[in-house]
């Protein structure tokens, strides 16, 4: 694991990810991802690779009508991290989302997965 950032440097980073996404601030959101990253949002339904994907996707969302907080501690083992965000859609009822990331050593996120849980919340 020596090519793993410390675990205070992944913290950090997803602490400022949470942050970033919640205010719609697409730039340091894509700053936050290595220029080669993969982003599947969901997992298993859309993929986006590179930053220009990437900031594509961040981009549309920055009129959306929703609020995220991080809902669970951030786990981390190695490049590995994992969080559960809390996402309030205007309209909707609120919903879970787990977020799963892998970091490369210099603390850019190399690969983020979302696999959001509409029921994950009501359990």
């Amino acid at each position: 694991m020596n090519d793993a950032p410390s675990r205070d440097v992944v913290v950090d980073v997803i602490e400022r990810y949470v942050d970033a996404v919640d205010r719609k601030a697409t730039d340091e959101i894509v700053a936050m991802f290595a220029p080669d990253a993969v982003l599947r949002e969901p997992w298993g339904v859309a993929e986006y690779r590179g930053r220009d994907e990437i900031r594509s996707f961040y981009a549309k969302s920055e009129q959306a009508p929703f609020r995220v907080t991080r809902c669970t501690p951030i786990t981390v083992l190695g490049r590995h991290a994992n969080m559960m965000l809390r996402v309030v859609v205007d309209g909707r009822e609120p919903f879970a989302s787990a977020d799963v990331f892998e970091f490369n050593a210099d603390g850019t996120i190399a690969m983020m997965s979302a696999i959001p849980d509409p029921q994950a919340l009501t359990d």
